[in-house]
């Protein structure tokens, strides 16, 4: 009942088990969980068009989960704190496009 109330409020947002048995919030439509890409817009500043351009979805999609994830901030965090342990690696195998976004600052090539 609870998850069919959230996905009323918000659209953007459905819920599908896990390996584990539990649910998770994921994007509508896509097999990206919400938590993960609030983890990659919180490395861009929270720009949902940055966020939605690296993993080539409609920037509403990225304000759908950033939104959820206000609303349940307890449950997105503690979703990215079980998986700070999982490297790259791992996330690139179960997200094959996923790509680590570059550090502007940092790597600016100077001329």
């Amino acid at each position: 009942m609870e998850e069919a109330l959230r996905t009323v409020e918000f659209a953007g947002i459905e819920f599908r088990s896990t390996p584990d048995g539990g649910r998770r919030a994921h994007l509508r439509g896509d097999r990206l969980p919400v938590y993960w890409v609030v983890r990659l817009a919180r490395r861009f500043q929270g720009d949902a068009t940055k966020t939605a351009g690296h993993f080539g979805i409609p920037p509403g999609a990225v304000r759908a989960a950033l939104h959820y994830a206000e609303a349940f901030a307890d449950e997105i965090d503690a979703e990215n704190s079980d998986y700070d342990s999982i490297g790259f690696d791992e996330l690139k195998r179960q997200l094959p496009h996923l790509e680590v976004p570059r550090e502007t600052a940092k790597t600016r090539i100077r001329r």
